[in-house]
């Protein structure tokens, strides 16, 4: 679907398992982030809410609809522990945590009608995942495809 790049996911993601593969590592601590930088890694979540009636469609909601969430989900290598993780939708801050070093994943309910975002500061950096496509609450189109966007 047009707008709905992923390719984040393999160059943010998928890199990093493979080089960890290549070395031997056994744990998702052994993670080093893509590109030699300090953190990597994408946040993703669909574009419209499961409560949306999408009446313009002619195929309707998606099989298996019913057992998708309104949720961010975000995946996240650390170089080092302590970063600070916070993921916004919509107006509100949905979730903060910090981070270890390595892999660091969750989904976070709470999924809102708005602007979807991450930010990770760690030593006083701060990379943002944002400027994807924006949630609304319903659509012409049921297009439960995911919005990926990886850290910048």
């Amino acid at each position: 679907m047009d707008g709905f790049d992923h390719k984040a996911w393999g160059t943010e993601l998928v890199a990093p398992f493979i080089k960890a593969y290549h070395s031997g590592a056994t744990t998702v601590a052994a993670l080093t982030p893509a590109r030699s930088a300090k953190v990597s890694g994408v946040i993703w979540y669909r574009t419209i809410l499961t409560s949306a009636t999408c009446a313009s469609d002619p195929l309707g909601k998606p099989r298996g609809w019913s057992n998708a969430e309104d949720n961010v989900s975000l995946a996240v290598i650390l170089a080092a522990a302590g970063a600070k993780i916070y993921i916004y939708s919509g107006t509100k801050l949905i979730s903060a945590r910090t981070g270890v070093k390595g892999l660091n994943y969750w989904s976070v309910g709470g999924l809102k009608v708005g602007t979807v975002r991450a930010e990770v500061v760690l030593n006083g950096v701060t990379m943002n995942a944002s400027g994807g496509k924006q949630v609304t609450a319903d659509a012409a189109i049921c297009n439960f495809n995911y919005q990926v966007i990886g850290f910048k």
